[in-house]
Order: C-alpha cells, then sequence, then structure tokens
C-alpha cells in the first residue's frame, strides 16, 4: 500500500497526504506508534508545500490520537514538526 503512494497520478498527488494521515491514524490503532509518527511527518512535509488546511485538520486529529504516547520521542518528533505549522499565517487563515 505505501508503495502505491509512490506511484500516485500527479492529480492524485494532492492526497497523498490526506492517505498518509489515515496510514498513520491505522498504526496508532495498531499500537504502531514509530510508524504512524513516520506517516504523520510525511504528511506534514507534503502539507508544507500544499498548505492546505483541510490536511492539516486531519493531521491534527491524528495527532490527538496520540496523545496518550506524548512523551516519548516519536510523538515529541512530530510535534517539532508541527509546531511551525501552528503559527504559519495559511493555517491561522491570515494568508
Amino acid at each position: 500500500m505505501i508503495d502505491a503512494l509512490s506511484r500516485l497520478d500527479l492529480a492524485l498527488l494532492r492526497r497523498q497526504p490526506i492517505y498518509l494521515a489515515d496510514i498513520a491514524s491505522t498504526f496508532v490503532l495498531q499500537g504502531e506508534i514509530e510508524e504512524a509518527c513516520d506517516h504523520l511527518i510525511q504528511a506534514l512535509m507534503i502539507t508544507a508545500h500544499l498548505k492546505s488546511q483541510p490536511v492539516m485538520q486531519r493531521i491534527l486529529t491524528t495527532r490527538r490520537q496520540l496523545e496518550p504516547w506524548k512523551q516519548t520521542y516519536a510523538v515529541n518528533h512530530v510535534d517539532a514538526h508541527l509546531a511551525p505549522f501552528l503559527t504559519a499565517d495559511w493555517y491561522r487563515g491570515s494568508a
């Protein structure tokens, strides 16, 4: 399934961070926190270029699922990648 994401048509590429966030959410439900965090960071990197508020909301929803593991290195790493987004003008609706 992950390989399929790399072969997406360009028109569908904009959906890739949504798919990655959904995969991350599935990993959280399975207790695979490091895998979830890796996929969430990938989603964040793509979202940085797309600047999509709906995608960002999806990512934040998945991040909330990780709250029980907030003290782990993996979740702290996600939070470090997430911090710039939370102050970005495009995300706050000022763009």
